[in-house]
């Protein structure tokens, strides 16, 4: 049995692999620099080796630290911190908005949790948010239970490459902001509350190869200038309330190999040049009221995408 690993997984793994490596040399002399005696007055230093996560200062010295249940305010002052992974910890409460002090972060992973509330606009100003082994922009702060709507700051991390809101109760339109964060490859909006339209500015983000908006109530028409995502390879928008035609457009999408756009009330004929471009990759375009039902393929959808 061949079993998938992707490219994020491998960063990630490597990322800790790093960190761990040099664990040893973070007990015998973290205590000692200010950022050991910032993590020791929060409560969560632990140097044994039973530890939930570790992040790394700027010093590239990383603390293990166990977690409480909830994120303290006096963790925003590590003003010198620059990767900082707290997923699956089952934190509580919200996330501090404390957090847009730590301006050195280039890594924040939150994933996870049971973390609530909205996302704080403070998070706008982590402009320096970069993931590490490809000089990517990381933001996850997907499966909590986050609310509210996505803070217009956001369109400010312009150098974002990787926004993860998947599963959380987020209840907004998606900002037309978006269109901002140009470096932008993987957005990841699925298992929310978005409602309203797909901004027209999407189609700025023209790096994107993942956009994924599954089960939502996004409505009105799918705008043609997401057929500017040259890149795109999937794109999800099953469960919505899409409507109207498919534009001519997105048979621009030449790198596809996942489209799905089934369970919406899209309408009209589906484009011939759709079907016949289309026809190798998995396409799910079914649960639509097309005009001719028979041009509604369902080829096997056996992309491997996780939400």
């Amino acid at each position: 049995m061949v079993s998938f690993v992707s490219t994020e997984m491998v960063g990630t793994i490597t990322i800790m692999m790093m960190m761990i490596f040099s664990l040893a040399y973070a007990i015998s002399s973290s205590l000692s620099t200010d950022e050991g005696k910032a993590l020791g007055s929060t409560g969560w230093w632990n140097n044994s080796a039973s530890h939930y996560c570790t992040w790394e200062a700027s010093l590239k010295s990383p603390y293990s630290i166990q977690t409480k249940n909830w994120i303290p305010l006096s963790l925003a002052n590590l003003t010198k911190l620059e990767y900082l992974i707290l997923s699956n910890n089952r934190l509580n409460g919200s996330i501090p908005p404390e957090f847009g002090k730590m301006k050195n972060l280039i890594l924040l992973y939150l994933s996870y949790n049971n973390l609530t509330g909205g996302i704080s606009s403070s998070l706008g100003n982590l402009t320096n948010l970069t993931y590490l082994m490809k000089h990517l922009i990381s933001l996850r702060l997907g499966y909590n239970h986050l609310n509210g709507a996505i803070p217009s700051s956001l369109g400010n991390l312009t150098n974002l490459t990787y926004l993860s809101l998947h599963r959380n109760n987020i209840s907004s339109f998606i900002l037309l902001e978006i269109g901002k964060m140009k470096s932008l490859i993987s957005l990841g909006l699925s298992y929310n509350h978005f409602n309203g339209v797909i901004p027209s500015s999407i189609g700025n983000l023209t790096h994107l190869t993942s956009l994924t908006l599954q089960s939502n109530q996004i409505s009105g028409f799918i705008p043609t200038e997401i057929g500017n995502l040259v890149k795109l390879s999937t794109l999800d928008i099953i469960h919505n309330l899409l409507s109207r035609k498919i534009p001519l457009q997105l048979v621009n999408l030449e790198e596809i190999q996942y489209f799905n756009l089934s369970y919406n009330n899209l309408s009209g004929t589906v484009p011939h040049s759709i079907l016949y471009n289309y026809i190798s990759i998995s396409i799910d375009l079914s649960h639509n009221p097309f005009e001719d039902q028979s041009r509604a393929p369902r080829q096997p959808l056996d992309y491997n995408i996780r939400h």
